[in-house]
C-alpha cells in the first residue's frame, strides 16, 4: 500500500478491513471445499465410533 495513498490511521484501518474481507472469502472457499468433500461427515462418523481398545463407549 503506498504510504502516500492512505495515509496514517484510516489507511491502517481501510488496509485491515480489505485484508479481513480477502481472509473471509479464502476461509469461505476453504469451508466450502470441506463440505463438498464429504469432510464433514467423515469426521462425525470418526467421533461416533472411536477406535478399539479406547476408553470411550
Amino acid at each position: 500500500m503506498p504510504v502516500d495513498r492512505h495515509p496514517g490511521i484510516s489507511g491502517l484501518l481501510e488496509d485491515r478491513k480489505r485484508e479481513r474481507a480477502r481472509s473471509y472469502r479464502e476461509f469461505v472457499e476453504m469451508w466450502e471445499g470441506l463440505r463438498n468433500g464429504g469432510f464433514f461427515e467423515a469426521l462425525e462418523e470418526l467421533a461416533a465410533h472411536p477406535p478399539p481398545g479406547s476408553d470411550r463407549q
